[in-house]
């Protein structure tokens, strides 16, 4: 049964996860500057799928797996394996071409699609609408004066529009598959399916593209496994099962603001006046987004 405590707990998961997101922006970036961006996406997120796997199948701490039939097999190959790779080659190529700040805004207008392709919606609709629209006013507004200098071309700002439809097709059918499965039974089978698919790109960059082996891009790696893998993509398929999508991406709107303060905090990039006015106004989106009655499992 719902209660006040279970969407409290889901809120700071979302929230949480926003935040590992926004530091993991930067840290893809970071990675796809010194090795390949395929190879550096496979065995991130091969690792994530042994972990959550190993987890599930030695210990308890998880939960109790649940058996993939022979159509649940094939669903998460054909639709959410497909669309997670899809999403992970545009979004890593777009760090290559652009900065996290510029590819995280992009992101961020991704409630607009979960909204238009939510055919059949809970809660108020032009409730919803409103909200979309004034989180992407914050982000308009936070793009237009803060990163004209920020190295970004066309290729990487069509790569992360791509990306982010990408995302909400991909997170359509995670929803579908939290009706069978845990967030991180999701994230554990589709990982690997989509790493698959993507892993001979990966190999031909592996053999025609030199690679830099130090203790930090190691350890930057291991954030975004950790961290930025196994912990986020749990919390956010934890919300998708209980919200409806378009609230759950709503929350995307969070990641223009926390992927910026990482640059800063990170990088020492500078932070515009118009900040923090973006911060208003998509802190104000969210919190009417929240208002949406939210839906039982």
């Amino acid at each position: 049964m719902w209660n006040t405590r279970s969407n409290l707990a889901i809120t700071l998961g979302i929230s949480l996860a926003m935040l590992l997101w926004g530091v993991n922006n930067v840290a893809i970036r970071f990675m796809v500057q010194n090795w390949p961006p395929m190879f550096t996406a496979v065995t991130r997120m091969m690792c994530i799928s042994a972990i959550l796997l190993a987890v599930l199948r030695w210990t308890r701490w998880l939960g109790e797996p649940k058996k993939l039939s022979r159509e649940l097999h094939w669903e998460i190959w054909r639709k959410a394996g497909t669309w997670q790779a899809c999403f992970v080659v545009l979004f890593s190529y777009a760090l290559v071409y652009t900065t996290a700040a510029r590819v995280g805004l992009f992101l961020a207008a991704s409630p607009v699609w979960a909204v238009l392709l939510e055919l059949k919606s809970e809660g108020r609709r032009s409730r919803k609408y409103f909200a979309a629209c004034l989180a992407g006013i914050g982000v308009g507004i936070l793009l237009l004066p803060a990163l004209d200098k920020a190295g970004g071309d066309i290729r990487g700002d069509l790569l992360a529009l791509g990306s982010t439809l990408a995302w909400v097709m991909f997170g359509r059918q995670c929803k579908g598959l939290g009706k069978h499965l845990s967030g991180v039974e999701v994230t554990g089978h589709t990982m690997w399916r989509a790493a698959l698919l993507m892993s001979p790109w990966a190999l031909y960059e592996a053999a025609t593209r030199p690679m830099i082996a130090t203790p930090w891009l190691f350890t930057v790696q291991s954030y975004c496994i950790v961290f930025g893998g196994v912990i986020a993509f749990s919390l956010h398929y934890h919300a998708l099962r209980f919200w409806p999508m378009s609230r759950v991406f709503l929350w995307g709107n969070l990641l223009p603001i926390t992927t910026m303060a990482a640059a800063w905090f990170i990088l020492d990039e500078a932070v515009s006046a118009t900040f923090w006015i973006s911060i208003t106004l998509v802190a104000t989106a969210v919190a009417i987004g929240q208002k949406v009655t939210p839906t039982k499992s």
